[in-house]
């Protein structure tokens, strides 16, 4: 695992499996995957969002999931958690 600080307030996570996780101050609110782009669909302050669109900049395909999917993946990625990714990459596309 490889911790960036990226910018004020905001913290880059590297999974040695190439996973890509953003902390907005403490929270994880964006992923990068294989499988795609994903971001919460919980809404927090307006400094997060700005956070989240400048992280996930240049990729128009986005997946809103749910931020306990977030929570669980950095808790420990799963099968059960990528599977979910998967299904929310093909259900919840959001650009």
């Amino acid at each position: 695992m490889k911790l960036k600080q990226i910018g004020s307030n905001q913290t880059e996570v590297v999974f040695k499996d190439g996973t890509y996780v953003l902390f907005s101050y403490e929270t994880p609110v964006a992923v990068s995957t294989a499988e795609g782009m994903f971001v919460t669909e919980q809404k927090y302050s307006n400094t997060t969002t700005k956070h989240i669109n400048k992280w996930c900049n240049g990729i128009s395909l986005r997946h809103t999931i749910p931020q306990e999917l977030i929570d669980s993946l950095i808790s420990g990625v799963s099968p059960k958690a990528s599977l979910k990714l998967r299904t929310a990459s093909r259900l919840n596309n959001v650009s």
